[in-house]
């Protein structure tokens, strides 16, 4: 009897599995940069590039200083170039990024931002220690400053 239920389980998860909606490209992050808060003045984001280069930012905590000062708070959309998609893959490519762990930290150190990174399907949380990943971060801050970002209008009134 548990053998036949189990089996009739399996079934029900592979079709449920097979008729799942697929993201299509246009629409499925293959890029994501998110910085988590910290107790200071540090912006706090999150980065989505799809395959097509079709870019969302979600701002929180908007940028204190630098070429993003200007993005306040809010949700943006723009059109990320290849170039810049490319130099992202590259500089994942250099650090070797699908070997690295999932996660880099030490829980006893307090006031320190986590910056989340995705590369296709592997994703790698560094908030203390780990490798050097400066390149990465540059190359993902290169894209973000270098696109256009257009707000999203609200759907909320007031």
């Amino acid at each position: 009897m548990n053998g036949t239920v189990f089996a009739l389980l399996c079934g029900l998860f592979s079709v449920a599995a097979c008729s799942a909606p697929r993201e299509s490209a246009a629409t499925r992050a293959a890029l994501r940069f998110e910085q988590t808060p910290c107790f200071g003045p540090c912006a706090v984001f999150v980065l989505d590039v799809s395959e097509a280069g079709n870019g969302t930012l979600t701002v929180r905590k908007p940028f204190l200083e630098g070429p993003l000062v200007h993005i306040e708070a809010g949700v943006y959309r723009g059109k990320v170039s290849k170039e810049l998609t490319s130099a992202v893959m590259q500089a994942a490519e250099q650090v070797q990024f699908e070997t690295l762990e999932a996660r880099y930290d030490n829980p006893r150190i307090m006031d320190l931002p986590s910056t989340l990174y995705t590369v296709g399907t592997h994703s790698v949380e560094q908030r203390y220690g780990g490798p050097d990943l400066s390149a990465l971060k540059a190359s993902f801050y290169r894209l973000l400053e270098a696109t256009e970002w257009m707000p999203v209008a609200s759907t909320t009134e007031h």
